[in-house]
């Protein structure tokens, strides 16, 4: 297995934030066994599964206001129905995995804060002990007021999209975006953070580099410095949603930049040999806002059908058939497994490459 240095060193520094994370949440069985878990795979290669998922996206809401060309959602080629969890679902799941789950991430594919119930929902997870974050398009600080209700609700990270310094830039992948309305809703958040004195959430600016703002890169550090950020973080194109015609339009062309590659069939997919292992099917779940239970964020369609909580308990879903034969396929074929395709952590050459943080004041996700 390839993994460069500077990968290595940046997922060390991830590793033992979790370790900390789960610490200060006092779930020291927890961070025991994430230790004890790491140390099996990577010197002995053994797997140990926990009991249930130790970190689970939970996606509140599969409808977006925004039509980012490369988003499934965006485009509306997701194939599932529009739907919002219903607050009492949300309950029915932090209930059951709150004795054991660690971290839940409120966004997989559509904008969290178009479900109503959402800072009921993040009060409850964080009542529940958990720790919370989710990503947003920024649309929706529209006050200062309702930036500290949304820091009271207990949230202790977030993630917001800005892709350029100004309308145009902005906007030429986050279409139907207003550039005017995230940075002020932006700088509503971390005004509000200040005042109140609050030392979550965590703010990050998220920055994904297209061909279309590559020329503001340099100076989107100092913005989001300008606009408060705790943390600058630039990030890549996945290949979740396949269409070559639209990967050439936006991503870059720099191979050093981009581990995307178009192959002979047309079909986009990374670069490098397949790595049969992957750390997530042993600690993580997706469950979508219909109730299907996915292994991966990088299957909108749910290819990789769990089960839905609507029938099975979360447990009997991790621990059940499916996620057995998944396992052991991963573990000699990976490359038959068709949504590793859409997989940065898949190959040796993409393994860790997603995401390239910059961090500010050494915090990191």
């Amino acid at each position: 297995m390839k993994i460069f240095p500077k990968d290595i060193h940046r997922r060390m520094k991830v590793f033992l934030n979790e370790i900390y994370i789960f610490i200060k949440m006092k779930k020291y069985m927890l961070a025991l066994f994430v230790v004890i878990q790491k140390f099996l795979q990577v010197v002995f290669k053994f797997d140990i599964i926990p009991p249930l998922p130790i970190y689970i996206h939970i996606e509140v809401s599969s409808i977006c206001n925004l039509r980012c060309p490369l988003c499934p959602t965006g485009v509306g080629t997701l194939k599932r129905t529009k739907h919002l969890m219903s607050y009492e679902d949300f309950k029915k799941i932090i209930d059951e995995i709150k004795w054991f789950n660690g971290k839940v991430i409120l966004h997989h594919f559509g904008e969290p804060f178009l479900n109503k119930d959402l800072l009921k929902m993040i009060k409850y997870a964080k009542d529940a002990g958990l720790y919370v974050k989710l990503s947003t398009n920024g649309e929706f600080f529209h006050s200062k007021e309702y930036a500290k209700i949304f820091i009271r609700s207990g949230i202790d990270y977030v993630f917001v999209s800005v892709d350029g310094k100004d309308q145009e830039t902005h906007e030429k992948y986050r279409i139907g975006s207003d550039f005017n309305k995230v940075t002020e809703g932006f700088k509503f958040l971390t005004d509000a953070k200040k005042e109140l004195k609050s030392l979550t959430p965590i703010i990050e600016l998220q920055f994904l580099r297209t061909k279309y703002n590559e020329h503001q890169r340099d100076q989107m550090q100092q913005f989001a410095e300008q606009l408060g950020a705790d943390v600058y973080a630039e990030r890549i194109f996945g290949a979740c949603s396949g269409d070559k015609e639209l990967a050439e339009k936006f991503t870059l062309d720099d191979p050093e930049s981009t581990l995307l590659r178009v192959k002979d069939n047309g079909e986009i997919d990374y670069a490098g040999e397949y790595i049969n292992y992957c750390y997530w099917i042993y600690s993580f779940m997706v469950i979508n806002s219909d109730g299907t239970a996915s292994t991966c964020i990088e299957d909108p369609f749910v290819e990789h059908n769990m089960g839905n909580i609507h029938e099975r308990s979360i447990k009997d879903i991790w621990k059940g058939e499916e996620y057995k034969i998944l396992r052991k396929k991963m573990k000699t074929d990976r490359k038959s497994i068709p949504v590793c395709n859409a997989c940065s952590h898949a190959k040796t050459e993409s393994f860790f490459w997603k995401k390239e943080y910059i961090i500010k004041d050494k915090k990191i996700n």
